[in-house]
């Protein structure tokens, strides 16, 4: 039987910043014995991280990450006092990671679906939701996750470690590509003409566009990766997993918390609206066909 008692909502202060956290005992209905709690992380008005940990007498050993709340490049909302904003998110998830350790101490590690997304300006003057996990692939031969966190990815993982070695390949970089964009094709060609592997191709898009390069590689990325990783396509798989054994990457964060006393208006509920944008990949939007990058960059 697991005893112990969590507050329902406490504010947990850091070195890097205060943060409101909420736990929600999520109970069997057969012995009213605990078997998950919910666990969002953040702001009083935004879930930051949200998570899912199994109670120590549950049978699984991993829990799940929910939800990442990236917005480092934009006005910070996801604490309530921040005295350093540098790496905030993977700050945060390392403090998520850290109370779920502290909730379940058996824990073995965190589950996620990576499918996570920002926005991107493109030439036709609307910003779309676009693939964090496959932009940050091209760029860092790892995803977000596997950079900052040591995640796996659940299927293939194997596989899809040795086919990113194409990246490097002279081979795997086709002598012609098409960059879907009449223009894109007239700016791009010369300069994969002037490199040899994609790993080379990407490192300079990102030297000559900088702000720019999502919406410069956005419309074809996801065609790039498929010679990278020999039409797999691991590079559209979700389904990862941070291991907490042996992982340099997941430290325990310092912290105290204490109970937070502030009353939330009794029973009246605020409704937020939800601002989530559906991801959009290039291969399924043919008016990229007629964007004007002359213009736009």
């Amino acid at each position: 039987m697991d005893n112990r008692i969590f507050p329902e909502r406490a504010i947990i202060k850091t070195k890097n910043g205060e943060f409101h956290l909420k736990i929600t005992i999520n109970k069997d209905r057969n012995t009213n014995q605990p078997h998950s709690y919910s666990v969002n992380l953040g702001s009083r008005t935004t879930k930051c991280i949200q998570m899912d940990v199994p109670s120590i007498k549950n049978e699984s050993k991993y829990g799940y990450l929910i939800w990442v709340k990236k917005n480092e490049n934009k006005e910070n909302d996801c604490a309530l006092e921040i005295y350093n904003e540098t790496n905030l998110t993977q700050f945060m998830v390392l403090l998520g990671l850290t109370i779920a350790r502290d909730i379940n101490p058996t824990l073995q590690g965190m589950r996620l679906k990576d499918d996570s997304g920002f926005d991107c300006d493109l030439p036709n003057n609307k910003t779309w939701k676009v693939s964090m996990r496959e932009m940050y692939i091209a760029f860092h031969k790892k995803s977000w996750y596997e950079e900052f966190f040591n995640a796996k990815m659940i299927h293939n993982y194997n596989d899809y470690i040795l086919l990113k070695k194409n990246f490097n390949n002279e081979t795997k970089k086709p002598q012609y590509f098409n960059f879907i964009n009449d223009d894109l094709n007239e700016l791009l060609t010369p300069i994969y003409n002037s490199t040899n592997t994609w790993d080379e191709f990407f490192q300079e898009l990102s030297k000559i566009y900088g702000k720019n390069k999502c919406a410069v590689v956005y419309p074809w990325v996801n065609h790039a990766l498929d010679f990278v990783f020999e039409n797999k396509s691991y590079h559209e798989q979700t389904l990862w997993v941070i291991n907490f054994e042996e992982n340099i990457k997941t430290p325990l964060i310092p912290f105290e918390s204490y109970i937070d006393n502030v009353k939330y208006g009794g029973h009246r509920k605020t409704r937020r609206k939800n601002n989530y944008k559906k991801i959009f990949y290039g291969r399924n939007i043919p008016e990229i066909m007629n964007f004007q990058y002359k213009k736009f960059l």
